[in-house]
C-alpha cells in the first residue's frame, strides 16, 4: 500500500518566461481545448463523422500563424478532407496535405521534428552565420516562392494559436512511428496540436 506523507508547506511561484511568455492574447478555441498545445485521440466507427470533428476542430483552433499538415491516405479524394483544404485556402491558413508519413523516401514528421529542433535551439541566434542558416533551413516545409521577395508584414491575430496543427488521420500501420511517439512527448515545447483520429475495433 502507497502511503502519502505531506513534508512541508512550501509554495511554489510559477517560473517567469524571459521568451515567449508575456503573451497575453486569448486561445484560439479554448472552449474546445483550454490547452493551446495538446494531443487529442479522436476514436469512433467507420462513417461516424470523425474528419467532420477534424474540421470543426480547425476552424475553432487555427489562425493565418498555423500551419495544417493532414496526414491521410484518402487526403485527396475524401470530400470532407477536400472541404477542409479549402477552407485553409480561403482563410489563407497554410495547409501542407500528405497521403503518409513517409514520401518519396522522406520521413515528413522526422523532417519537422529536426527542424522545429533546430528553432527551438536558434531562437537566439549567437551570430550572423546562425541566423542565415535558421532562414534556410527547412526547405520542405516552406511556402514562400522566392527568397528575394521581402514577405509583408503579418498583422498579428488577436488570438494565441499554436504554430502547427498536425493531423493523422485513418493511418493505423503507421501509428508505432517512433518519430511520433516522439512528437506526442515534446507537443508542447514545439508549439503544436497533434490529433490522431481513428476508428475503435
Amino acid at each position: 500500500m502507497i502511503k502519502i506523507k505531506q513534508i512541508n508547506d512550501q509554495f511554489v511561484n510559477p517560473v517567469r518566461y524571459q521568451f515567449g511568455g508575456d503573451d497575453k492574447r486569448e486561445i484560439k478555441g479554448k472552449d474546445l481545448f483550454d490547452e493551446i498545445y495538446c494531443n487529442i485521440y479522436c476514436v469512433a466507427k467507420k462513417k461516424s463523422g470523425k474528419t467532420t470533428v477534424l474540421n470543426k476542430i480547425v476552424r475553432e483552433c487555427c489562425t493565418t500563424e498555423t500551419t495544417v499538415m493532414v496526414f491521410c491516405s484518402t487526403v485527396n479524394k475524401d470530400k470532407s478532407h477536400l472541404a477542409l483544404k479549402a477552407y485553409c485556402k480561403s482563410k489563407h491558413i497554410p495547409y501542407l496535405g500528405y497521403t503518409s508519413m513517409v514520401e518519396d523516401g522522406v520521413n515528413v514528421l522526422e523532417t519537422l521534428m529536426k527542424q522545429l529542433e533546430e528553432e527551438a535551439q536558434q531562437e537566439e541566434p549567437d551570430s550572423e552565420s546562425e541566423e542565415e542558416e535558421t532562414k534556410n533551413s527547412m526547405v520542405l516545409f516552406d511556402s514562400s516562392d522566392s527568397e528575394d521577395e521581402e514577405a509583408p508584414k503579418k498583422r498579428k491575430n488577436k488570438y494565441r494559436a499554436c504554430d502547427y496543427f498536425i493531423v493523422i488521420d485513418d493511418l493505423s500501420n503507421e501509428l508505432k512511428n517512433p518519430i511520433l511517439v516522439a512528437m506526442l512527448q515534446k507537443n508542447r515545447h514545439y508549439h503544436f496540436k497533434l490529433v490522431i483520429s481513428t476508428q475503435y475495433s
